[in-house]
């Protein structure tokens, strides 16, 4: 009985009218709305919505409000606050992480990107530029830890379901009509 009063959650009910103040007051401190896209995995057009035509985002109201709190008690700052470029982020991370693939598991960027803002080739993209610093920030808070090993299954596809013997389809039968002859 304890492990289940445990396991259930407590999901508290945010107003409308309070989400639409508290991203209201998180943009006013800083935060972008394609920050928020990619702490709350809102897309920016629902963040628009909600605060200027009045949508209900009630399904992203504890996200929200959670950033709302933790910014207010100073335990999360916004990317235009954290002193660094997003190249030094992505480098800090890339230091502590020792490896591409983890790093760019750990952001969210592409190897390729990651690679090339490293060795000043090409910069990053505005939301690259977003995810690495937010994914700084996380880590410097404790949001997010940096993973000890690589999940290697977005660089393989998976051979035998892909040719087993379930996947063949049978040829069509052509029957000749030997009447004719």
């Amino acid at each position: 009985m304890i492990l289940g009063a445990c396991s259930k959650e407590n999901k508290t009910v945010v107003s409308d009218e309070t989400i639409r103040k508290e991203l209201k007051e998180l943009i006013r401190r800083g935060y972008s709305i394609e920050e928020l896209e990619i702490r709350t995995n809102c897309s920016s057009q629902k963040l628009y919505r909600a605060l200027f035509d009045k949508s209900s985002l009630k399904e992203y109201g504890e996200i929200i409000d959670s950033i709302y709190s933790l910014d207010k008690e100073g335990k999360l700052i916004s990317a235009s606050k954290t002193g660094f470029s997003a190249k030094e982020c992505v480098h800090r991370i890339f230091v502590k992480a020792q490896n591409l693939p983890i790093a760019s598991q750990y952001t969210g960027i592409s190897v390729v990107s990651l690679c090339n803002e490293l060795t000043n080739r090409q910069p990053f993209t505005k939301e690259d530029s977003l995810r690495a610093m937010v994914a700084y920030i996380d880590n410097l808070y404790g949001y997010a830890q940096i993973p000890t090993n690589i999940d290697v299954k977005p660089y393989f596809t998976d051979y035998y379901n892909e040719h087993n013997i379930n996947t063949i389809k049978p040829k069509s039968v052509v029957r000749l009509n030997f009447s004719h002859f």
